[in-house]
């Protein structure tokens, strides 16, 4: 996520790192945000947070998703028909590329949601149990369960 959020032209002089390279000293301008910064999540998050602003009117569909069902750079979210989740994805897929992003880890109770050439018999871009802040979703059964710890 960090690597995928440009840092403005004006403000990458701030971002100049030394490296020590064959007994000289070598200087590099960094031009995404860097992770283990301490202001790292706070830009990735606000570049979310302003392209979802941006795309109200031509995504509003992403915009919403982007707005109140993502969690740092996991975005969980649905339809209540096929049809609805489609579009949503689709919106989501356009305005995330909009901005050079491309949406990586998916999961569905659909093979018809996930991206060209994956399948829910497996593939890289596909998980069969997805975890996020304690919730289980099996896909394949569609419910949700929350772990009991001993």
């Amino acid at each position: 996520m960090y690597r995928q959020s440009l840092v403005d032209e004006q403000d990458r002089d701030f971002q100049r790192i030394l490296w020590y390279k064959d007994g000289q000293i070598v200087e590099y301008t960094l031009n995404t945000v860097t992770y283990g910064t301490n202001y790292a999540p706070y830009l990735a998050i606000r570049c979310l947070m302003q392209l979802a602003e941006d795309g109200l009117t031509t995504h509003p569909l992403a915009a919403a998703a982007l707005k109140n069902n993502s969690y740092v750079d996991d975005i969980l979210t649905g339809g209540d028909t096929i049809e609805s989740a489609l579009q949503i994805r689709n919106e989501l897929i356009d305005l995330l590329r909009s901005a050079g992003m491309e949406l990586d880890k998916w999961s569905a109770n659909a093979d018809k949601l996930l991206p060209v050439g994956a399948t829910a018999t497996g593939s890289k871009s596909f998980t069969a149990i997805s975890k996020t802040l304690g919730l289980v979703w099996n896909q394949t059964s569609d419910h949700f369960t929350f772990p009991t710890y001993t």
